[in-house]
């Protein structure tokens, strides 16, 4: 009990406030009338404004002639093409998320030798070359 009269003054503002901003909701509040929504689009004075904004833009791009003469001009075909191929890059894991160690060689497809071929690791085994620092926690 004693340190309730500690916080008093604390309580009591607190107090304050919280039934100032009742009395300011039911009495002080203006009231913002919203229609409800429904499929018949009784609601729509604001969507017709931008419907019609629309509809004149796409008429004034319809009225629109693009001049194709630009591509014939001495400018235009003067132009380099300065881009690079773009080259292969070497493909990663095969299941990128899958855990470090677990599906590293995966079975060579059907060879007519048959010690070419490498089987898939049993499960939980590592690769010799494997080392502890590649574990990533």
């Amino acid at each position: 009990m004693g340190e309730l009269l500690k916080y008093k003054k604390i309580i009591y503002i607190v107090a304050l406030v919280l039934a100032s901003l009742v009395v300011y909701n039911y009495f002080f509040k203006p009231e913002i009338n919203v229609d409800p929504v429904t499929s018949e689009g009784t609601s729509r004075a604001g969507e017709l404004a931008i419907d019609k904004e629309i509809l004149t833009l796409l008429g004034d791009l319809n009225s629109l002639v693009l001049d194709g003469s630009i591509f014939n001009s001495n400018a235009f075909k003067s132009l380099q093409d300065f881009s690079l191929p773009v080259e292969d890059e070497p493909k990663g894991r095969t299941n990128p998320f899958a855990p470090i160690g677990v599906n590293i060689v995966t079975p060579a497809l059907e060879t007519k030798d048959k010690e070419s071929q490498t089987a898939p690791p049993a499960k939980g085994a590592f690769p010799k070359d494997f080392l502890e620092e590649d574990i990533v926690f």
